[in-house]
C-alpha cells in the first residue's frame, strides 16, 4: 500500500489513473495543471510544491477526502469553489494575494495559516471552526469579532501588524498568543486574565480598570519603559528587576493602591491616579 508518492514531472500530463488509488499524501512537484480524477478519491493530503504551479484549481479537482492542503508559494489564484467541504488543514503560500470571500474557505478548516502577502480585511471570512490562526508577515488590518471566531485558541500575527488591540479584538477562547512587531499595547476595562507572554519590542503596556493579576517574573519582556495600571489593581511589585524590568522609566498606579513599592523604584518616575 502506497502512503506517500511525490509527483517531479514538469513535461507530461497526468491523467486518471496515473497515481495509484491506495495514496494518501501527495506532493505534487510539477507546473503542469492538475485535472479531474488525477488525485485519488482516497487521497488525505496534497502537498503542491512547485513554485511555478499557477493553474486554477476547478470545482472537483481535490476530491472530497482530502483534509490538508498546502499551496505552493507561487500559487496566485482565486479558489472559489476550489477546496473541498472536507477540509481540515489550510495552507496559502506566499504570493498569494486574491480577494478572499465568504465560504471560499471552508466551514471544516481547522488549522489556517495565510500567506505573507494577504493584506486586506478579512470580516466574515475565516470559517467559525477555525482554532489555529496563523496571519502573514505583511497582514496589517483591525481585527475584532468579526474577523476572529470565537473558537480560535492559537493565534499568531506577523511581523508587520501594527494596529490597536482592544478587548474584543481578541476572543476569550484564545490561549496562546505570539506577535512581534508591537510596541504599545491597551487592555480594554474589562480584561483581568493572567499574562503568560507579551511581544518583546512592547514599550508601552496599559491595562483597563478591572484588571488585577499577579504578574509572573519575565512576563513584561526587557523593553517596557510606560508601565498603566488601572484602578482595581492591588497586586505586589516586589524588587525591580524580578517582576518589573529595569527599562521601567513611568508606572501608573491607582491612588488605593496599598502593597509597599520598593526602594529599588526610587530611580522611577510613580504617578498615582
Amino acid at each position: 500500500m502506497y502512503e506517500l508518492v511525490d509527483i517531479e514531472n514538469e513535461n507530461t500530463l497526468l491523467k486518471p489513473g496515473n497515481i495509484p488509488h491506495s495514496v494518501g499524501t501527495l506532493i505534487y512537484n510539477s507546473k503542469q495543471p492538475l485535472a479531474h480524477g488525477v488525485i485519488p478519491n482516497n487521497s488525505k493530503t496534497l502537498n503542491i510544491t512547485e513554485y511555478d504551479f499557477n493553474h486554477i484549481l476547478e470545482k472537483g479537482v481535490i476530491p472530497e477526502s482530502v483534509e490538508s492542503v498546502s499551496l505552493n508559494h507561487g500559487y496566485n489564484n482565486p479558489i472559489t469553489g476550489s477546496l473541498p467541504s472536507s477540509l481540515k488543514i489550510l495552507e496559502f503560500g506566499n504570493e498569494f494575494n486574491q480577494i478572499l470571500k465568504p465560504g471560499d474557505i471552508p466551514n471544516s478548516v481547522e488549522f489556517l495559516k495565510l500567506g505573507d502577502q494577504i493584506n486586506q480585511p478579512l470580516f466574515n471570512i475565516i470559517p467559525p471552526n477555525v482554532t489555529n490562526l496563523e496571519f502573514g508577515f505583511y497582514f496589517n488590518q483591525k481585527l475584532d469579532n468579526e474577523t476572529i471566531p470565537p473558537n480560535v485558541k492559537t493565534l499568531k500575527l506577523g511581523n508587520d501588524f501594527d494596529m490597536c488591540l482592544l478587548n474584543s479584538s481578541i476572543p476569550k477562547s484564545v490561549t496562546s498568543l505570539a506577535f512581534n512587531s508591537i510596541t504599545s499595547l491597551t487592555f480594554g476595562a474589562k480584561f483581568n486574565q493572567q499574562l503568560r507572554s507579551l511581544p518583546k519590542l512592547l514599550k508601552q503596556l496599559k491595562f483597563g480598570t478591572d484588571f488585577n493579576q499577579i504578574l509572573l517574573p519575565g512576563v513584561l519582556g526587557d523593553e517596557i519603559e510606560n508601565l498603566i495600571f488601572g484602578n482595581d489593581f492591588n497586586q505586589p511589585l516586589g524588587i525591580l528587576g524580578r517582576i518589573l524590568p529595569h527599562s521601567i522609566k513611568t508606572l501608573s498606579i491607582s491612588r488605593n493602591y496599598t502593597p509597599i513599592i520598593h526602594n529599588s523604584f526610587s530611580k522611577i518616575s510613580i504617578i498615582k491616579n
